[in-house]
């Protein structure tokens, strides 16, 4: 009975009434995923959160079974309505441009049943923070503001391509393992560690390969095989996104936009003195690239040119030229970078996002980063900080909205962030204490 709740039940404050901590939580599919809608019962604040999920699988086709989810305590306490769909979350769709199609078609849905909210905040990590750059940048309206955690600027590129560099260079490393030592792999590398390039290799560099992807769902008498089965289905990253990138007509796959062509590896080093020029030529002639296939092979890769052309028109490699300086940003991230066995999550993607941002409007200042350890999690509101950044994304919105003067996006947004909301790292003490810098 919605009018005698049990004696039970925890009762909040919300607007200065206490209300029960009753939630509604409605689900139902929207274009093919499972859409959900979280809100506290009588007490909706009248804001939005849309949640991304991580991960990147490609060639798997399916709606997937998990959103961005929509059940944070925090949240929902603040009175925030939560929507995701399954197909917001990369490990079940790795595609930026259906993952945008989907969050546009729910929240139409959301808006059309409770209204329109007084804006839009994105929320998610790693793969969750692919989508809300892409959306942001390609599709703007859909966000107004963007929360981040392990950010990369895109998926196609910036999460993309250190992966499969770390599998080549995995295959060099191990073929010349007595010319090197460890500091002058990480240093022709530039990953942290020498573990990182494992890890890329094992984790994510699977996305270029045309079968090793593949789901067990899918019956081996399906898959592609270059010899029993070349019609087969493909399982790669590129081909998942056909009908982006469009089909080469001679062999009726994807056109690939991968290149290496040009790139001189390990050339910080030689010109820091780290590693010799015989060693600088050596790996530069042996660094190969991934076949059609995705197998690894001597020659470089050679971008389809369409391909290309398709990436820059469509927003596929993220160059903040759209969307992305119109909106308040807060990346944070909890530093992995430094984790035993690597990690894909390398701070240096945040400051690519800030280059990008810096290239292509001028300025940085609608993004704040914000950088603390692991003790809290990955992108938790268990963590200080990163309630702290919610209220004041929050406070920034509000002062935003209420902004009705002439003048360009990025003045206001300048002016409506709140003063304490500025690049900043905790230490790791027992009491993190806050580095402005």
């Amino acid at each position: 009975d919605p009018k005698t709740v049990p004696a039970d039940v925890e009762m909040i404050s919300r607007d200065g009434r206490m209300v029960p901590f009753v939630v509604r939580v409605e689900t139902g599919t929207i274009n093919r995923g499972i859409y959900e809608i979280a809100m506290l019962n009588g007490g909706w604040n009248g804001r939005l959160i849309y949640t991304f999920g991580g991960g990147c699988e490609p060639g798997w086709y399916q709606q997937g079974n998990s959103t961005g989810g929509v059940d944070d305590d925090v949240q929902l306490r603040m009175g925030y309505a939560v929507a995701s769909n399954s197909l917001n979350v990369l490990g079940n769709d790795c595609g930026s441009v259906v993952s945008a199609e989907t969050m546009m078609m729910t929240k139409e849905h959301f808006i059309k049943t409770y209204g329109a909210p007084a804006f839009t905040i994105g929320w998610g990590a790693s793969g969750g923070s692919t989508q809300q750059h892409e959306i942001a940048e390609n599709y703007p309206g859909l966000l107004d503001g963007v929360m981040t955690g392990r950010s990369f600027a895109d998926g196609p590129f910036a999460s993309s391509t250190s992966s499969g560099e770390g599998r080549l260079f995995e295959r060099y490393f191990k073929q010349a393992a007595d010319k090197y030592t460890d500091e002058q792999v990480t240093a022709i590398t530039g990953f942290p560690l020498e573990a990182t390039m494992h890890n890329l290799s094992r984790v994510r560099a699977p996305r270029f390969s045309a079968t090793e992807a593949c789901p067990k769902e899918l019956p081996q008498e399906l898959r592609y095989d270059a010899v029993k089965n070349p019609k087969g289905a493909r399982c790669d990253m590129w081909d998942h996104g056909v009908n982006v990138w469009g089909r080469d007509p001679n062999t009726g796959f994807a056109r690939r936009p991968m290149d290496n062509v040009g790139v001189q590896y390990g050339l910080g080093a030689l010109n820091a003195g780290k590693i010799s020029l015989a060693q600088f030529l050596d790996i530069n002639e042996k660094i190969g690239g991934f076949d059609v296939d995705g197998s690894m092979v001597s020659a470089r890769m050679v971008a389809d040119p369409i391909a290309v052309r398709a990436a820059y028109r469509t927003g596929r490699v993220n160059q903040a030229q759209g969307g992305m300086g119109l909106v308040p940003i807060i990346d944070y991230r909890t530093y992995y970078d430094d984790l035993p066995g690597g990690d894909v999550h390398m701070r240096f993607q945040s400051f690519s996002m800030d280059a990008r941002l810096k290239k292509g409007t001028g300025t940085t200042d609608n993004r704040v980063m914000l950088l603390q350890d692991r003790r809290y999690g990955d992108f938790r509101l268990t963590s200080p900080v990163l309630r702290e950044a919610l209220a004041q994304m929050d406070q920034w919105l509000t002062t935003l909205s209420k902004d009705t003067s002439n003048d360009a996006a990025i003045a206001k947004i300048r002016r409506a962030r709140p003063a304490e909301l500025v690049d900043a790292c905790w230490t790791k003490d027992q009491t993190p204490q806050k580095i402005v810098e």
